[in-house]
């Protein structure tokens, strides 16, 4: 299941797409929860 949005997770490297994605994840708790909702 490889998410659109994450490609640096399914690659193993910190790409900045998902470093910037883990840090509004991280600024916006109910965005993690619709994430983890949609897993």
């Amino acid at each position: 299941m490889a998410q659109r949005g994450y490609p640096g997770i399914h690659a193993g490297l910190p790409t900045p797409q998902c470093l910037r994605s883990a840090i509004v994840v991280n600024g916006a708790p109910q965005i993690k929860i619709k994430r983890e909702a949609a897993l």
